[in-house]
C-alpha cells in the first residue's frame, strides 16, 4: 500500500475521493429516490454532504455546529456522525469535536495505489513488441468477479472488446483464475458458494472442477481460459501477488483459439507475460509495504 507522505497531499486525496463520491452518489440518490420515496438513500445523501463538508474544514468541529451550519436535523447529524465514527470514517477529539478518520485515507491509498498500477501497466507494456499483437489486460478482484482497470485490445476479432469497469465473474476469467489460485482454501470458500451459470460448454461448472483448475495453475504458474468467457477465445493469465503471496491484480493476454494451437506462440506469450509480471513487482511490493 502506498503511505501518504504529509497532511497537504492527504487532504487533496481526500477531497478528489468525496468529490467523485459525491457526483456518483448524487446519481445514485436521484435513482433510488424516484425507486423507493421511503428509503435510507436520504441519509447516504447527508452523510456525503457531511462528510464534504468536514473535508473543508481546517479544524474539528462539533455535531451542533455541522446541524446548524449545514441545517440538517440535529438527531440525523448525531446518529450519522456516530454511525461514521464507530467504522472509522470519522474521528472525535477530547473536546467532542468531529474531523475525517483514517478509513478515509485508506480508501485514499487504495486508490492511489489502483491508479500507481494502471499507470505503470501502460508503461510496461510498451517495452514488449512481441505482446503487440494480443489483447492485454490488467485486473482486480471484487468479490466473485473480476474487473477490468486497463485494456490494449488488439485488432483480433475476438468477439469481445475489454474496456475498462467491464466485470464478469472471476472463475471463467484468466486473471480471475491467477488471483484465485494465490487464495488459500478458507479464503476461496465464500467465493463459490453461488456458482454462476456457464457462458460456453468448457465453463466450469462445480467447485471440484475449479479445485483441480487451482491446483494445475498453481504448479503451473499461469491460468488458462479455454474458450470460458468467449467460444473461440483463449486468455492466458498470471496472479501479480504482493511479497506475502496473495494476488489483488492480475495480468492476462488474449488471442484467438487457432493461434493457441500453436505452443511456440503460447510459450512465447508466457515468457512476455511473465517478464511483464516481473516489471510490475517493484510496485506491488510497494504498495504491501
Amino acid at each position: 500500500m502506498i503511505i501518504i507522505q504529509n497532511t497537504e497531499q492527504s487532504f487533496h486525496i481526500v477531497n478528489m475521493i468525496i468529490a467523485t463520491t459525491r457526483k456518483k452518489s448524487q446519481q445514485f440518490v436521484n435513482k433510488m429516490e424516484k425507486e423507493n420515496k421511503n428509503s435510507l438513500v436520504p441519509a447516504l445523501q447527508k452523510a456525503i454532504q457531511i462528510l464534504n463538508f468536514l473535508s473543508e474544514q481546517t479544524q474539528p468541529i462539533s455535531a451542533a455546529e455541522v446541524s446548524k451550519l449545514l441545517n440538517l436535523p440535529r438527531s440525523s447529524v448525531h446518529n450519522l456522525l456516530h454511525t461514521m465514527l464507530d467504522n472509522g470514517v470519522v474521528q472525535k477529539n477530547e473536546n467532542q469535536q468531529f474531523m475525517l478518520g483514517t478509513k478515509i485515507l485508506q480508501w485514499a491509498n487504495a486508490l492511489v495505489a489502483e491508479q500507481d498500477m494502471i499507470s505503470k501497466f501502460y508503461q510496461a507494456i510498451k517495452q514488449f513488441p512481441e505482446l503487440e499483437p494480443y489483447t492485454l489486460t490488467l485486473s482486480t478482484l471484487n468479490q466473485d468477479q473480476v474487473i477490468y482497470l486497463a485494456c490494449k485490445n488488439s485488432s483480433l476479432p475476438l468477439g469481445i472488446t475489454f474496456k475498462i469497469g467491464m466485470h464478469f465473474p472471476a472463475i471463467f476469467t484468466a486473471t480471475g483464475k491467477a488471483i484465485l489460485s494465490t487464495f488459500t482454501d478458507a479464503q476461496l470458500a465464500p467465493l463459490l458458494e453461488n456458482l454462476p451459470a456457464p457462458f460456453t460448454d468448457t465453463g466450469v461448472t462445480s467447485i471440484e472442477q475449479i479445485q483441480q483448475e487451482m491446483s494445475q495453475i498453481r504448479k503451473q504458474g499461469y491460468a488458462i481460459d479455454n474458450g470460458q468467457l468467449r467460444k473461440g477465445m483463449y486468455c492466458y493469465g498470471i496472479a501479480l501477488p504482493n511479497k506475502f503471496g496473495t494476488a489483488k491484480f492480475g495480468l492476462a493476454a488474449s488471442l484467438l483459439e487457432y493461434e493457441a494451437q500453436d505452443q511456440a506462440v503460447v510459450d512465447q506469450l508466457l515468457t512476455a507475460l511473465k517478464q511483464l509480471a516481473e516489471e510490475l513487482k517493484p510496485t506491488i511490493f510497494t504498495q504491501s509495504n
